[in-house]
């Protein structure tokens, strides 16, 4: 039986074993042994669902995440005392020792969250999270504090790239210009994510993951518009060889471009609207014969197509 966790700056010891990342499913079962799998889809918009596997072991009051793909768990849940709440019960928790380098857990440099709703401290690629029962009157005392000071969670995130996939660079070709932000998504619309002209093809949960500036939480941060994934766009070169490529431009609130930006976006705000428009970008699409202009268009921007005699349609 594991009597004591200790979290390192490049490892988790489980009693007498050191383990080192990525924490494959196959590594740590031979360390804790087989956990019960549990699979849930989680909905996180309409029509949209995340695929939640847990894996418990519950002789050892621990429980852990993985994805189905990577086979690695990416957190580790320790129970440390009994819960019986609305919220959860558990009855079996972990009763050895949790230390942070060589300091129990609760004697750590823990500092309150950003939210002022749990404790959090990183030793290298390590964020640990917990509720420290002696400040508890500092924290919100809901349900859901006292039964975190009786947890702790140890979470596993993969040293970011110094480079990645999403790194733009300026061709040295000829590139089009935009007046118009919102103008620009539509024409990189059609070549990116239609005609599949323009790569990477972007994906705001992959660019999140391999973003290494700072920590992208799409689901938490989604209900705006993400300003990486907006700046991205933005300096997206397009280069102006394939301007001859659009023959036609759609608005339209379902554009997967708008979803990349601004994942929840419910179509409430104008921030995709395009209410200017320069003649001097839209002539560059020589070949442009028609825009259908759904609710986007403000008026001005619907008469600088039609003074270019491109057909405007809904």
């Amino acid at each position: 039986m594991i009597d004591i966790i200790i979290i390192e700056k490049d490892h988790i010891q489980f009693g007498d074993i050191l383990v080192y990342p990525p924490f494959t499913r196959g590594k740590v079962d031979a360390i804790l042994g087989l956990p019960r799998i549990e699979e849930t889809d989680i909905e996180i918009d309409k029509g949209r669902y995340y695929h939640s596997v847990t894996y418990t072991w519950d002789e050892l009051g621990i429980v852990s995440s993985a994805d189905r793909l990577k086979e690695s768990y990416s957190n580790f849940v320790v129970y440390l005392g009994p819960i019986d709440t609305a919220a959860r019960k558990i009855d079996v928790f972990f009763s050895g020792q949790v230390l942070i380098g060589r300091k129990d857990y609760t004697k750590a440099p823990f500092k309150a969250d950003e939210y002022g709703m749990c404790h959090v401290i990183k030793i290298g690629p390590f964020k640990i999270n917990t509720i420290l029962a002696d400040h508890l009157d500092e924290l919100n005392r809901s349900s859901l504090a006292e039964w975190m000071t009786k947890e702790i969670e140890i979470t596993y995130k993969e040293p970011r790239p110094k480079s990645s996939i999403y790194d733009l660079k300026k061709p040295k070709e000829p590139l089009l210009h935009f007046d118009s932000y919102q103008f620009k998504l539509l024409v990189m619309e059609e070549l990116m994510y239609k005609k599949d002209l323009l790569s990477p093809k972007f994906d705001i949960y992959d660019y999140a993951e391999k973003n290494p500036k700072r920590e992208i939480d799409v689901d938490s941060e989604g209900y705006e518009a993400i300003p990486e994934a907006k700046k991205w766009f933005k300096d997206y070169p397009i280069p102006d060889k394939l301007a001859s490529e659009i023959t036609e431009l759609t608005w339209d609130g379902g554009l997967e471009v708008f979803r990349q930006i601004y994942p929840f976006w419910d179509g409430e705000d104008d921030f995709f609207d395009i209410k200017k428009l320069s003649e001097d970008e839209v002539k560059q699409f020589v070949n442009l014969r028609k825009v259908n202009v759904g609710a986007g268009f403000s008026k001005k921007a619907i008469q600088v197509l039609k003074d270019l005699s491109i057909e405007v349609g809904d």
